[in-house]
């Protein structure tokens, strides 16, 4: 649970539609195409959607489990059911799967940088939220963001 509407609408988890039509970007036209990522406009497209968070925009990337799709038995073994699973290909964060090693790496670092955000909370709100942003910025102390990590503006 995020317990700052700041935070929550920084993480942005549900996205936006975007109509392809109204895609100015080559790469953005091509990105939402493939769901995958401009980096000139710091913008995750998945399922025709867009996400302005990286955490909102690699949970969108990964899958629920279903019936159909047991955990293999080295898998099960694992104590917090998280990991990369060299036997079977296959990432585990919290209740979702990841077939590709990169998108499982960069969930597990947006889920570190959500933890840094909420425990900026108390300090500033703005940092908290430009954190979690693809390409945030804090007004206030005129500090951006990356992956989390602050720079001063130039």
């Amino acid at each position: 649970m995020i317990p700052s509407a700041t935070l929550y609408d920084a993480v942005d988890p549900h996205g936006h539609t975007i109509f392809i039509d109204s895609l100015i970007c080559q790469a953005c036209y091509e990105a939402i195409l493939l769901d995958d990522f401009c980096d000139e406009h710091g913008v995750g497209y998945v399922d025709g959607r867009a996400y302005y968070s990286n955490l909102a925009y690699y949970m969108h990337r990964g899958r629920s489990p279903n019936a159909d799709d047991p955990l293999c038995p080295a898998c099960r073994e694992s104590p917090t059911g998280d990991g990369w699973c060299e036997a079977c290909g296959i990432g585990v964060v919290g209740k979702l799967r990841f077939d590709d090693r990169s998108s499982y790496d960069r969930m597990l670092q947006a889920r570190r940088t959500l933890q840094q955000a909420l425990d900026r909370l108390g300090s500033c709100e703005l940092c908290a939220a430009a954190m979690v942003a693809i390409r945030g910025r804090c007004p206030e102390h005129r500090i951006h963001y990356r992956d989390g990590k602050g720079q001063p503006d130039p």
